[in-house]
């Protein structure tokens, strides 16, 4: 039967098990690997800090509890810091992705560092992506991208205070 679009946008000929008139795809129907949705959050922020800090939030309400999240990071560090700490991403609270082996005291982190080797009027891009396969709920869950154990750090700007970034959090969330 031929696929015919009428003139009031109404399509007609598709087999049983094509796409309704309604024009949607239910998620249930989405194969193994499909975005179902997509979340963001950006942080203009800047900050000069000898503690730990939040870097960027974003919340993602999952639509299966079989659905995977996978998680973009994009965030700015400037200076010549002696970090001595590392970089942390927690799930509702509790740390994600974390490395077996971290320096200093950055437990749960990602990863850590002793320097990074720029001049006060350097920023460096860092990048981050993971697949959370454990989230198993449909209720909104946070994702956070914090510092610890930080001696210095310089977050969307340089040392210098010459120069700013933004950073950004992306979360997909992706049938199982």
């Amino acid at each position: 039967m031929p696929i015919t679009i009428n003139g009031t946008g109404t399509v007609t000929g598709l087999a049983a098990g094509g796409i309704s008139n309604a024009g949607a795809v239910a998620s249930a129907a989405m194969p193994t690997g499909s975005i179902l949705q997509v979340v963001t959050a950006e942080n203009q922020t800047e900050a000069d800090s000898t503690s730990d800090i939040d870097l960027l939030t974003c919340s993602i309400t999952p639509s299966a509890a079989s659905s995977n999240v996978y998680v973009q990071l994009i965030w700015w560090i400037g200076g010549a810091s002696n970090p001595n700490g590392g970089f942390k991403l927690t799930r509702a609270g509790t740390a994600v992705g974390a490395t077996s082996s971290n320096h200093s005291s950055a437990t749960g982190s990602f990863h850590s560092s002793d320097d990074y080797p720029m001049t006060q009027h350097e920023m460096l891009p860092f990048s981050w992506n993971y697949l959370d396969t454990g989230i198993s709920t449909t209720s909104a869950t946070e994702y956070k991208l914090s510092t610890i154990s930080f001696t210095q750090i310089y977050y969307n700007r340089n040392q210098a205070g010459t120069a700013s970034g933004r950073s950004t959090i992306i979360l997909m969330e992706v049938a199982a």
